[in-house]
């Protein structure tokens, strides 16, 4: 990965680290536009899958300070997380079964909702002091698991769904339902990324997008960008992959000779299809 689409991940990763903590949601659905369309996350389902890993690595960060300031109404907090399990990995499964470009469409739905969820003027009174009942586990635990199956089929934390369903189950404080979500935000992403993993679906190795690319060039560790065949030269046989300089291209004749110590198989193949239509290989100057 080049330095500028690491740059631009770790910026994007603050910035969602600091929506995250400050609202306790909302922020997490930056991440997969931002890895798509900025990074160059090419695959829709790899960049939720990683997306959700950040997610949950930023909301695990938040909740630490959370914690440490005693906002966070735990077993609250951990009822409504444990409901949500299960619906994270169901969203996870169905999402990767639909496909990336339908996802990007609900996806963009989702970040509408999202945007007016945030619009709605939400009460900062509550029961600073609530206490979890069995009432309240039965209002925690249907919404937890819609807000973890919303969470692993987006890839999203969550949090727009978590902290109004936290108030309305319980009567906590905005403040306190903040703090306390991020530990379902927490969870439903890091369900959701094991799940896209044991899919193989996580980034490793991805190419500068749009925005890496406005920063500079491709930097030295970068794969170069895909070549095609020039006019003419091209495979005539029915789509059959071309042989390699030193492969036997036709009876009793070795091409070994056409093989260059660069490594470059573009330049080989080139010269290998020349040599075969009796152009000499010298005399071509593919660089």
């Amino acid at each position: 990965m080049a330095l500028e689409a690491l740059l631009l991940a770790a910026l994007g990763g603050a910035l969602i680290g600091l929506l995250l903590t400050l609202f306790g949601g909302g922020g997490s659905v930056l991440a997969t536009p931002w890895l798509i369309y900025i990074v160059g996350v090419a695959d829709t389902h790899v960049a939720i899958g990683t997306s959700a890993a950040a997610v949950a690595v930023n909301a695990l960060a938040g909740l630490a300070g959370q914690a440490r300031a005693g906002r966070v109404k735990w077993p609250c907090a951990i009822t409504f997380g444990i409901s949500g399990l299960a619906g994270s990995f169901a969203g996870a499964a169905l999402a990767r079964q639909v496909d990336g470009d339908a996802l990007l469409m609900w996806f963009a739905f989702a970040m509408i909702a999202i945007a007016v969820s945030m619009l709605i003027p939400r009460r900062s009174e509550g029961d600073p002091a609530v206490r979890l009942t069995p009432s309240m586990v039965l209002k925690l635990a249907p919404v937890g698991l819609v807000a973890g199956l919303a969470a692993g089929f987006f890839g999203i934390g969550g949090g727009f769904l978590i902290a109004p369903g936290l108030m309305a189950a319980t009567g906590m404080t905005l403040a306190n339902a903040g703090a306390s979500s991020l530990v379902s935000v927490a969870l439903f992403g890091g369900a959701t990324s094991l799940s896209y993993a044991a899919a193989g679906q996580l980034a490793g190795r991805v190419h500068p997008g749009p925005g890496a690319r406005r920063l500079g060039h491709h930097g030295p560790g970068d794969a170069p960008e895909p070549v095609e065949p020039a006019d003419g030269v091209g495979d005539q046989q029915g789509g059959r992959e071309l042989p390699l300089a030193g492969e036997q291209t036709t009876p009793g004749r070795d091409d070994t000779a056409l093989d260059h110590d660069d490594g470059d198989a573009v330049e080989q193949r080139l010269h290998a299809v020349l040599a075969d239509r009796g152009v000499h290989a010298a005399a071509v100057d593919v660089t």
